[in-house]
């Protein structure tokens, strides 16, 4: 049975397509307790610290077919910019801490030697680490998902078919394979639904607006099931 661990990852969007497949399937965050203590998207569930875990998921690591990673941009995104000014008076290692928390994803695979893949917007790891090997918008992977898809959760929010543009940069090994995109013939124009529906910091707000793009994951697990 192929293995696959997503860290950094409560929604368990982006396990399902493998685990529909027969896949073993982990998502780990700390934030997997209470109502996030069991996921149907995914075959197993941890509420691990994952940098004092890392030893722990690097046996499970050494199993697995590929790393995903989803580590927090609160610290990282250059969309925040405005307040790292008193986020470094406050802790003047705020950013090292969260790239070093982010770079968790890489370690950890290189550690197991399986290919590796982590998941962050535009952001400061672009000049503090490295520029990332691609980036692409969830709607470059429409074609992935049905005509009638919507939503499971949000259909508020996240508009159908993944239509809509974000920015989301990849960092990756040599290894790790990128699926090809499936366009749907058009472009969508305007802010995305989170950005005009969403606002404030609640908890809520942030799951929504980082939920992982669905087609995109199902194209990556057809291009992994090779």
């Amino acid at each position: 049975m192929k293995r696959a661990i997503f860290l950094f990852d409560t929604t368990g969007y982006a396990a399902e397509p493998f685990t529909k497949t027969g896949w073993e399937t982990y998502i780990i965050d700390i934030k997997n307790i209470g109502e996030h203590a069991k996921n149907p998207r995914a075959t197993h569930v941890l509420s691990w610290d994952i940098l004092k875990k890392e030893q722990e998921i690097i046996e499970l690591a050494k199993e697995a077919t590929f790393i995903f990673g989803f580590p927090p941009c609160t610290d990282l995104a250059v969309s925040g910019a405005k307040h790292f000014a008193i986020k470094a008076k406050n802790n003047p290692l705020f950013q090292e801490q969260a790239i070093h928390l982010a770079r968790s994803v890489e370690r950890i695979a290189k550690a197991a030697n399986v290919p590796w893949c982590l998941e962050n917007p535009v952001s400061v790891l672009s000049t503090k680490w490295r520029k990332p090997n691609f980036s692409f918008h969830p709607y470059y992977y429409s074609g992935y998902l049905p005509e009638n898809d919507v939503h499971p959760d949000y259909p508020k929010y996240i508009a159908a078919r993944d239509f809509y543009t974000k920015k989301t940069c990849l960092w990756k090994s040599a290894d790790f394979r990128l699926p090809p995109m499936k366009l749907i013939g058009k472009t969508p124009t305007g802010w995305s639904l989170q950005t005009l529906l969403l606002g404030g910091k609640s908890e809520k707000t942030k799951r929504i607006r980082s939920a992982s793009p669905r087609g995109f994951f199902v194209a990556l697990q057809q291009t992994w099931a090779e």
